[in-house]
C-alpha cells in the first residue's frame, strides 16, 4: 500500500527538476489512479499485471525497482519458514499414538540392522502368544539406515521407529515412554570405550526412571563393575521387573563352566532362543542333523497339577521325564518370595511339591509342557501324551505311594515357543522379581577338577558324598574361598627356575591384551571355579598368560582367590604355549581385551578378532614334546590323571570372537557359509567357539520370563549374592570373614555343581537289574540313585580331529550311547 501511496505520487507529479532547453518545465507525467497503481506493483510481484498501465517517469521506476528488491528479500528469508509449515514431517519424527488395543515396548540404546533384526524375529516368534499384543517402537538418536528400513517395511504394523534421544524429555513423550510396558536399553557390541557406552545406558536409565517411577527398564551392560550404578539408580525396583544384563559377566561365566564341562556354553546359549518356526537344514554331515534338534529346546516354567503333591524333587524328575517326556530342572518352593529366588533343587535340601510350587522344566514345545499343570491320575494314566489335556476334574488325586508302571518311550515332535499362563496380565510385573535379593543368592555351582575318566568323576558317578572342607578359609559371603591376597609378583610362574610349579590338569586362560587395555573382569570368570561347593582339594590351578601390566588391573578383585597364577607372555608364541605346559591343561581359553582406540571405528570387522584367531591358529599348530611333563605322567600316560596331548590339535580350546561372522576363520577343514547363521557353525556346535552376541536374545527372555534369566544365572554363576556385587564394586576384591569361615554344610543353600562324567564310568557304577545302554536308562539311573540330572551328550564326531566332539542337548531317550560319550549334567545337593 505504501509503495502503491508512493508510486501513485510520483505518477501524477512527474519527474522533478526536468527542463526543456529553452528553460520551462516539463511534465512527462500521467493522471492515474491509487488502485491502478496497486495493481501494477501487485502485478510486478506475481507477475500476473492487471492495471494495463506504464510507468512514464524515472521516480516511479526507481520506486518499483526498489520494492521489488525489497519483496524478494521477504520473501527468500519467509520460504524456509514458509516450508517448514507446509512439508510433510517423515515417518520417523513424527510422535507414536498408543493404541487402546495394544501394549507397547520402547527399543532404544545401540540399535542396528543387525541386532534390529534378530531381536524382531525372537520377538514375535510365531507360537509367542504374548507377543501379538505388543507393538515395538524403536527409539535411536540416527535417522534409520537402508537395512533398517527394509526390516520395518517388513513389520510395518508391528514396529515403528522414531528418530530421537532417550535424554531428551519431548522425544520421551513422543514414544508415550509413561504408556510403555517396558523400556530395553541395548549396548553396542563393538564399541571403542565399553565403559562410555555403559555410561550412556545408565543415563537412559536414569532419564527414564525420572519421568516415570514405576517405568519397567531391562538394560544391557558391558561390565560388571557399571553394574552397581544401574542398581543405585533412584527407584530401581526389580519390584517392576527391572533388570539388568551384564554381557561380560554371562560371557566369562559361560566360558568358565565351559572349563569345567566342555560344550556347556553352547547348551546354554541354544537355550535363550527360540529356533522352532524355522525350516529344517539339510546338512550333509549326520550328527550335525542330531545337534541341530538340540537346538530346539529351552526353559519354560509351570504350576505342578495336584497330582505331584506330596512329591520330593527326585521323584517328580523322574515321573516327568518317563511320563510327560520333560526335564525338570528346578523347583521354587516358597509362595511368598518371588519367583525369581528360585532354588535348584536337589532331594538333599528337602522339601516336597505343594500346590503352590512352580517347576522349570527343559522342553521343545509350550503345549507339552502345559501338560506338567494337567496332568490327572485318573483321567491321563494309561492314555496317549496327545490326549493329556485339562480334564473336568476339579478335586486334587491322592497319589500312589510307589508308581510301578512303565512307559514306552515316545518320539518328541519339533518345539513351539513358550505360551504364556495369562495374555494380558500386566500387573504380574510386580511378582516377577525380588526387591533385595539377587537372582543367584540362593543358587551355588561348582565344577569338577579331573577329566574325563578321573578319579573325581568315578567317585561321583559312584555316588561319592564329598563335603565342603570346613577347615578352609572362606570369604564374607561364605560362598568361595579365600586366601590373604599375595602381592602379584609372588605368583609370576618363572619356568626357568628349577624351583618353579609345574602345573598338570589345569586351566589357562590367554588373554591377548597390553598394558593400555582396561580391564574387563576377569572376576567374573574365577569365581565359579572357585566355589566353596567344590572340595578344595579338587580346585583346579587357573593359569593366566597375559601382559603384567593387564593383570595388575584386575589382580585386586582376584588376588585373594587361590591357586592362581600368571606367566608373562602372549598365546601367539610358542614358546610361552610351551611354558604353560599347554600339553597336560584340562581346558585353554583364548579371548581378547577391548582396546580403547577410536581408530577401530574404520576398521574392517574381520580384523577384530586378528589376534584370537592367529593364536587358535598358533595353538593348533604346535606340536609338544615330553620335556617339562610331570614325572609320572610321562612313565604312565594311560594311568595319570592329567592329560598328556601329543599336538595342539588336540588340546581342549575355547576362542572367543568378537564378531561371530569371524567363525569361519577357526577352522582349515571347515566348510561353514559365511552366510549360515552362527548357532549351525561347527566350531559353535562342537563348543570351541563362542562370542557374546548369541546373549542378545536374553534381553526378550527377560522381558516375558524374567525370574527364568535368574534360574539361567543361578546356573552359570552359583551363589554370587547382592553382598557380593556390593563387595566387588568397592574393587578391593574379596573380604575375609570369620563367619563366613565356620558356616556348616547342612546351613547352605540349596546347591548344584556343573559335571561331565564319561558314560563308561557311569555304566560300570551302575548297579541296574536290567542292561542299561540307552540314554533315557542313563538319565533315570543317574537321578535316582545318584541325584544327577543329565542335561545332554558331548559325543565324539566323525572329524580328523581326536577330540572333536558335539553338542546333544537332551536326546531322544531310546538313544544309544556310546563308552567314548561324555554327559553334561547337574549334581544336586
Amino acid at each position: 500500500m505504501v509503495a502503491s501511496g508512493f508510486l501513485h505520487l510520483a505518477e501524477n507529479i512527474g519527474d522533478p527538476l526536468l527542463y526543456a532547453p529553452d528553460g520551462e518545465d516539463l511534465y512527462n507525467g500521467q493522471p492515474t489512479g491509487f488502485w491502478k497503481c496497486f495493481l501494477y506493483i501487485y502485478g510486478r510481484v506475481s507477475m500476473l499485471d492487471l492495471s494495463y498501465m506504464q510507468v512514464r517517469t524515472a521516480t516511479g521506476r526507481i520506486i518499483i525497482y526498489s520494492f521489488q528488491l525489497l519483496a524478494l528479500g521477504v520473501v527468500a528469508k519467509a520460504i524456509p519458514v514458509i516450508a517448514d509449515y507446509m512439508k510433510v514431517k517423515p515417518e520417523y519424527q513424527r510422535s507414536y499414538h498408543p493404541s487402546s488395543s495394544y501394549l507397547h515396548i520402547i527399543l532404544t540404546g545401540h540399535v542396528t540392522a543387525y541386532n534390529f533384526k534378530y531381536f524382531v524375529r525372537e520377538f514375535y516368534e510365531k507360537e509367542r502368544i504374548r507377543s501379538k499384543y505388543f507393538k515395538i517402537v524403536v527409539l535411536s538418536d540416527n535417522p534409520p539406515d537402508a537395512a533398517i528400513k527394509t526390516q520395518l517395511l517388513l513389520h510395518h504394523t508391528k514396529v515403528y521407529y522414531r528418530q530421537g534421544s532417550m535424554l531428551k524429555l519431548e522425544d520421551l513423550h513422543r514414544v508415550a515412554l509413561t504408556e510403555a510396558a517396558a523400556t530395553l536399553i541395548l549396548c553396542s557390541r563393538h564399541t571403542f570405550d565399553p565403559d562410555a557406552d555403559d555410561a550412556a545406558n545408565i543415563m537412559r536409565v536414569v532419564s527414564a526412571k525420572n519421568l516415570k517411577h514405576n517405568a519397567r527398564v531391562i538394560v544391557e551392560l558391558h561390565h560388571f563393575h557399571n553394574k552397581p550404578h544401574v542398581l543405585n539408580t533412584p527407584h530401581w525396583s526389580p519390584l517392576n521387573g527391572d533388570s539388568v544384563i551384564c554381557l561380560a559377566e554371562l560371557q566369562l561365566g559361560l566360558l568358565a563352566q565351559s572349563c569345567v564341562a566342555q560344550g556347556f556354553s553352547t547348551l546354554m546359549a541354544n537355550l535363550f532362543t527360540t529356533r522352532s518356526s524355522r525350516s529344517k537344514i539339510k546338512h550333509k554331515k549326520s550328527w550335525m542333523d542330531d545337534y541341530q534338534r538340540g537346538t530346539r529346546f529351552e526353559i519354560y516354567y509351570r504350576k505342578f497339577s495336584p497330582f505331584f503333591v506330596g512329591m520330593n524333587f527326585q521323584e517328580a524328575s523322574i515321573f516327568c521325564y518317563r511320563r510327560l517326556k520333560l526335564v525338570l530342572l528346578a523347583t521354587h518352593h516358597n509362595p511368598e518370595q518371588c519367583a525369581c529366588s528360585a532354588t535348584i533343587d536337589g532331594i538333599a535340601g528337602g522339601g516336597t511339591i505343594t500346590t503352590d510350587t512352580i517347576g522349570f522344566f527343559l522342553g521343545e514345545r509350550s503345549s507339552k509342557v502345559d501338560r506338567v499343570r494337567v496332568y490327572c491320575k485318573n483321567c491321563h494314566e494309561n492314555v496317549e501324551l496327545s490326549a493329556i489335556k485339562k480334564c473336568k476334574c476339579h478335586m486334587p488325586t491322592a497319589r500312589e505311594a510307589k508308581k510301578s508302571s512303565t512307559h514306552t518311550v515316545e518320539e518328541l515332535p519339533s518345539r513351539t515357543e513358550l505360551e504364556a499362563n495369562s495374555a494380558l496380565e500386566v500387573e504380574t510385573k510386580k511378582n516377577m522379581s525380588c526387591p533385595n535379593v539377587s537372582p543367584a543368592d540362593t543358587l551355588a555351582t561348582s565344577c569338577t577338577k579331573n577329566p574325563p575318566g578321573g578319579p573325581s568323576e568315578l567317585c561321583l558317578a559312584m555316588g561319592c558324598d564329598q563335603p565342603i572342607n570346613g577347615h578352609q578359609q572362606l570369604d564374607s559371603t561364605g560362598m568361595f574361598y579365600w586366601v590373604p591376597a599375595p602381592d602379584i609378583s609372588t605368583v609370576i610362574v618363572d619356568v626357568k627356575k628349577e624351583s618353579s610349579k609345574t602345573f598338570s590338569n589345569h586351566i589357562v586362560l590367554c588373554v591377548l591384551a597390553g598394558k593400555e587395555n582396561e580391564a574387563i573382569g576377569l572376576a567374573n570368570f574365577v569365581l565359579p571355579l572357585r566355589s566353596a561347593a567344590i572340595p578344595y582339594e579338587e580346585l583346579h590351578d587357573i593359569l593366566l598368560v597375559s601382559n603384567k601390566g593387564f593383570l595388575e588391573k584386575e589382580w585386586p578383585v582376584i588376588g585373594n582367590l587361590p591357586q592362581i597364577y600368571i606367566l608373562e607372555g602372549s598365546a601367539l608364541k610358542r614358546g610361552d604355549l610351551r611354558r604353560a605346559s599347554l600339553m597336560t591343561c584340562k581346558m585353554c581359553v583364548i579371548m581378547s581385551a577391548p582396546t580403547v582406540s577410536r581408530d577401530l571405528k574404520d576398521q574392517d570387522p574381520a580384523l577384530l578378532d586378528k589376534s584370537v584367531i592367529l593364536a587358535t591358529a598358533n595353538v593348533r599348530t604346535t606340536s609338544f614334546s615330553k620335556e617339562g611333563v610331570p614325572a609320572e605322567s610321562r612313565a604312565n600316560p594311560l594311568e595319570s590323571k592329567s592329560p598328556l596331548w601329543k599336538h595342539g590339535s588336540e588340546v581342549p580350546l575355547i576362542t572367543d570372537l568378537a564378531r561371530e561372522t569371524n567363525v569361519v576363520f577357526l577352522d582349515d577343514d571347515d566348510t561353514d557359509s559365511s552366510t549360515r547363521e552362527f548357532y549351525l557353525t561347527q566350531p559353535y556346535s562342537e563348543g570351541r567357539a563362542f562370542t557374546n552376541s548369541v546373549l542378545d536374545l536374553l534381553m526378550v527372555m527377560c522381558f516375558f520370563d524374567p525370574f527364568l534369566v535368574s534360574v539361567v544365572e543361578g546356573m552359570i554363576f552359583g551363589p554370587i549374592s547382592k553382598e557380593l556385587e556390593n563387595v566387588l564394586a568397592e574393587g578391593d576384591g574379596l573380604i575375609d570373614s570369620e563367619v563366613g569361615m565356620n558356616i556348616p554344610l547342612e546351613r547352605k543353600p540349596d546347591r548344584v555343581r556343573i559335571v561331565q562324567p564319561s558314560v563308561e564310568d557311569v555304566l560300570e557304577s551302575l548297579n541296574a537289574q536290567e542292561k542299561v545302554n540307552t540314554y533315557g536308562q542313563v538319565y533315570v539311573e543317574l537321578l535316582r540313585t545318584r541325584n544327577i540330572t543329565s542335561l545332554g551328550v558331548f559325543r565324539r564326531t566323525d572329524g580328523r580331529r581326536k577330540n572333536q566332539r558335539f553338542v546333544m542337548c537332551n536326546p531322544p531317550q531310546d538313544t544309544l550311547l556310546h563308552d567314548d560319550d561324555l554327559l553334561i549334567a547337574l549334581q544336586h545337593f
